[in-house]
């Protein structure tokens, strides 16, 4: 009996395989240009199956979708087949998904007219271990370093990365003095100036973006009102 068993069960492991891997993600889909698309459908870049369909949001609160995974990417299309995941006719944005329960799917736009249609997506971790209450989350998208000082500190951002900035040194009103600024030729260059006010128990995602035709570089920020 126990033989019997076993064998059963190692004849199942390959069925068992696909389902054990699959994993379960919530996400929160953003664009700041007005006119993107306000649904995406998320598939299997093998075009096998579909990951879920992601509403897209100026905007971070409580709203989100869930996405079934079966690997750490998936390719958004405007449609709901699996299959236009491999046509290229048909894919706007391709992202690798962090190893995490929760993000952010930041989509930006292309300066190649050549991808006319499509975009560029990044995945940004916003479990409350990797974006706790009450921080702010800075994230550099150009291809430049960038510099936030904020109150009494500096921090530098290399491209493509990201810094969690939560101990800051608030004013009597609850603000800290903020320069924003990015590195060209060795010479730091001022992007923006101003003042950050205390989140609470709330945080706020700000996201350096480089503009695809004429190269600025700007600062973004989004307040989030959902709790982490």
């Amino acid at each position: 009996m126990k033989f019997r068993t076993l064998a059963l069960l190692t004849a199942l492991l390959p069925l068992l395989g696909p389902a054990l891997s699959a994993r379960e993600m919530t996400v929160r889909a953003l664009a700041f240009e007005p006119d993107f698309p306000k649904e995406l459908h998320a598939h299997d870049p093998s075009g096998s199956n579909t990951a879920g369909l992601v509403e897209v949001k100026s905007f971070l609160n409580h709203e989100n979708n869930k996405l079934k995974l079966k690997g750490d990417s998936v390719v958004f299309t405007r449609s709901v087949r699996p299959s236009s995941a491999t046509s290229s006719d048909e894919v706007v944005s391709k992202v690798d998904l962090p190893d995490s329960t929760s993000g952010i799917i930041l989509f930006t736009p292309m300066a190649d007219p050549q991808h006319k249609g499509q975009c560029h997506a990044h995945a940004i971790d916003d479990s409350a271990g990797a974006f706790p209450a009450g921080s702010f989350k800075v994230v550099n998208l150009t291809e430049a370093p960038v510099k936030i000082e904020l109150g009494e500190d500096s921090h530098e951002i290399a491209a493509g990365e990201s810094v969690v900035i939560s101990k800051i040194t608030y004013s009597s009103s609850g603000s800290a003095t903020m320069t924003a600024s990015s590195k060209e030729n060795d010479t730091w260059k001022s992007v923006s100036s101003g003042s950050w006010t205390d989140p609470g128990s709330k945080r706020v995602l700000e996201v350096f973006t480089q503009d695809p035709k004429s190269g600025r570089i700007e600062i973004k920020g989004i307040r989030d009102v959902a709790a982490p």
